[in-house]
């Protein structure tokens, strides 16, 4: 046993406590708000970029690029950890400089293969994508040893970086701008600071974490060994907290041991769902009011998202989260895409509806994905955190994490192989 003392013990239950949730929310909200906030401008930007209405499909094959790069980033951390106390401040750090950067450079442009291209542009999302995959492995794989709400208040904070980038858009008014882009990324800029200052907050509430993490790493060989026993948290960690309720201090029968069947589940999921983002632009293009539409179908799914994910707080009490319930929800989401999708071919099917029939079915599709791709997090945490050690909690949230990665890869590539050249 491992007993660490905390110089400053945190108050009684401060997982539970508004402060905790809050700080959680905003550093969740730093690591996908320039990719969000690139994603609202686009009824701008394909007024002025080459690639006219093809940006969406470059956009997430760039990130998709990314996301390998996550990939192999996932397996070097499940073998040689690096401390999140190191990775995590660097990933919101970037992020930051990374707006200003947008600010100053989102409209370079250069010859490519003889063909202009939009290379400010798509660099900055690239290195944008990068930080926001690094941070779906590291913020989860960080907060999921401190309870299913905590992971809850990160996704919810991941899920309002696209609902307060639309709501910014809107006051910029997108067809007729009060602002321009450069001081719209220079205001997302500045939220992404408050993400940095939330996190160092966090450490020093949490003043044990980069202790406990280090002893964990050292002891991960011998918990891989033959025979080896698995203590539960509060056997590794001795502080005036419940991070983990009391009856769960004891070993628990293997209840857990699915993590596979909830990363494949996360696989197809996010398979789907990236097919949708990449494709749905093209559906509105042939209706008068495109520029509209395109401005409010990221509006009405970025929102949609966020309202899914907060409402997988309501749902900490009653512990919903099953396979079965999951499946039923990618079934809904499966015909819902495979409508959308229609429409990307075979547009127009009511056109006495202006295309607004997309943006809602567009809505209603994120608000499920935002709902399920939270509670798979919050479900492999909450039993995880019930029954085994931290070190395999953090294990089976990287491994849906993972999964994320190779799902939107997939579901990405499909995207842009079939709609690059419509």
């Amino acid at each position: 046993m491992v007993e660490v003392k905390a110089a400053t013990p945190p108050p009684q239950d401060f997982t539970a406590s508004t402060k905790m949730y809050v700080l959680f929310f905003f550093v969740g909200l730093g690591g996908w708000l320039n990719i969000t906030g690139s994603a609202v401008m686009q009824p701008i930007i394909v007024k002025i970029a080459p690639e006219g209405y093809g940006i969406s499909s470059y956009t997430v094959i760039l990130i998709q690029f990314a996301n390998m790069l996550a990939v192999v980033y996932g397996f070097v951390q499940s073998r040689k950890p690096v401390n999140q106390i190191i990775t995590i401040p660097i990933i919101l750090i970037c992020t930051t400089a990374l707006s200003f950067l947008f600010s100053m450079f989102w409209n370079k442009q250069s010859l490519v293969f003889g063909q202009l291209h939009s290379t400010g542009l798509f660099t900055l999302i690239f290195f944008s994508g990068v930080c926001g995959s690094f941070a779906i492995i590291d913020f989860y794989a960080f907060t999921s040893p401190y309870g299913s709400k905590l992971v809850s208040a990160l996704a919810t904070g991941m899920g309002t970086a696209g609902l307060i980038a639309s709501m910014l858009s809107l006051v910029q008014n997108p067809t007729d701008p009060r602002f321009s882009i450069e001081w719209y990324f220079r205001i997302l800029g500045i939220l992404c600071m408050m993400s940095v200052v939330s996190f160092f907050i966090i450490l020093k509430i949490l003043p044990t974490h980069k202790k406990l993490s280090a002893s964990l790493i050292e002891e991960e060989d011998e918990e891989d060994g033959a025979g080896a026993e698995k203590t539960p948290l509060m056997d590794k960690i001795s502080i005036n907290s419940n991070v983990v309720d009391e009856k769960n201090t004891q070993q628990s029968p293997a209840k857990t041991g699915r993590p596979w069947a909830y990363a494949f589940c996360q696989f197809y999921l996010c398979s789907i769902s990236f097919f949708v983002l990449g494709s749905a632009p093209y559906a509105v293009r042939g209706y008068s009011n495109s520029s509209v539409l395109l401005m409010f179908l990221p509006i009405g799914g970025l929102t949609s998202s966020t309202i899914g994910r907060f409402l997988t707080t309501l749902t900490q009490k009653k512990e919903i989260g099953s396979l079965k319930l999951f499946w039923a929800i990618n079934f809904i989401m499966t015909v819902l895409g495979a409508y959308l999708a229609t429409m990307v071919f075979d547009g127009q099917r009511f056109p006495h509806l202006g295309g607004w029939l997309i943006v809602i079915v567009y809505a209603v599709y994120n608000f499920f994905f935002g709902f399920l791709d939270t509670l798979i997090f919050i479900t492999v945490a909450r039993e995880y955190h019930s029954h085994t050690a931290i070190n395999n909690v953090k294990r089976a949230t990287r491994m849906i994490g993972l999964a994320l990665q190779f799902g939107s890869v997939v579901g990405s590539t499909t995207s842009f192989m079939l709609l690059v050249g419509v």
